[in-house]
């Protein structure tokens, strides 16, 4: 199934699945290392992140461009 997907889909579409799947992976390392998830990147007014979860998020906004992208295209 992944062997289709990576030789239909485009290449940010390809992008944003690594990142997703890499920044879960990411957090999962954590949760099974620590028990939590280690975060350690504080910007003052906003909740306190990790490079994983800017992974995941950077990930899904890919996502949501190459699917309106592929729709603008048809």
């Amino acid at each position: 199934m992944a062997l289709i997907y990576a030789r239909t889909a485009s290449s940010t579409s390809r992008l944003a699945v690594a990142l997703v799947a890499g920044g879960a992976l990411g957090n999962l390392v954590d949760r099974l290392r620590f028990s939590y998830v280690v975060d350690f990147i504080h910007v003052r007014y906003w909740p306190v992140f990790n490079v994983a979860d800017i992974a995941i998020v950077a990930g899904a906004g890919l996502l949501l461009i190459a699917s309106f992208a592929s729709r603008a295209a048809h």
